[in-house]
């Protein structure tokens, strides 16, 4: 048993000392924007503007998720958010899929590298992922003195490093005939966020692994010494029978 309980205590220690190592693998970027100088010449309308960038963790290394939130309360005169922006790094960018919006994505239009949201996406803008209501004009619904809560998400995929330089607004009329106010920001508080700490799976299997192999390596031991226990034990018993017969058997 002392034996058992010291192959115990080397397990607990070998958890400790080779426990899962925690990487900062998910968030590469997170910036957020509520003052109107960064906002550009109309201001941010009440509003703050958050751009957040997660690696996916995926094979190849190259796929990332991008999400912009817009949340306050509104202070300008449109009816609703047209079109929206972000740059994640230089002109890098190969593909883009919206994956979540305001209405669902159904209604919204997503380009790469041809336009930013002061224009409806359509004007020139090499490295801008941009995405704009088509026909509906009220995914995004805003009024002045309305709480605003909304949130895009996107996967895309890039070969350059994670470095965003624009996050672009356009509010618009129902009509969609209005100038519209724009907002057009270059410079986040924040930045590079820390990350969420997760585990690395290659850690987690060795642990596991190395844990099942002392544990049934333990459970084989105990179980051959519980057998030479009574073994040890019977054989006793069967001599000590035997002597007796010998001494006390019958004359």
């Amino acid at each position: 048993m002392k034996k058992f309980l010291r192959l115990s205590s080397v397990v607990s220690l070998a958890m400790v000392l080779f426990a899962p190592t925690f990487v900062n693998a998910t968030t590469l970027f997170d910036g957020s924007v509520n003052t109107d100088a960064a906002c550009g010449s109309g201001g941010c309308f009440g509003l703050t503007y958050e751009l957040i960038i997660t690696d996916a963790n995926d094979a190849n290394g190259i796929t990332y998720t991008g999400e912009i939130k817009i949340t306050g309360t509104y202070t300008g005169s449109e009816t609703f958010i047209a079109s929206l922006d972000f740059k994640p790094d230089g002109n890098t960018i190969t593909s883009a899929t919206l994956t979540a919006a305001p209405g669902g994505t159904g209604g919204w239009t997503t380009t790469i590298n041809l336009g930013q949201a002061a224009g409806d996406c359509a004007s020139s803008g090499d490295g801008f992922i941009c995405s704009n209501d088509t026909g509906t004009n009220s995914l995004a619904p805003v009024t002045n003195g309305g709480v605003v809560n909304y949130d895009w998400q996107w996967n895309f995929i890039m070969s350059g490093a994670v470095d965003p330089g624009h996050l672009g607004a356009r509010f618009n009329n129902a009509g969609d005939t209005d100038n519209g106010q724009i907002v057009s920001i270059s410079t986040f508080s924040g930045g590079p966020g820390p990350g969420q700490e997760v585990p690395e799976p290659s850690s987690l299997i060795l642990l596991g692994s190395g844990l099942i192999m002392v544990a049934t390596a333990l459970r084989r031991r105990f179980s051959q010494k519980q057998q030479i226990l009574r073994t040890a034990t019977k054989t006793g018993a069967q001599e000590s029978f035997l002597g007796a017969r010998f001494v006390f058997g019958p004359i």
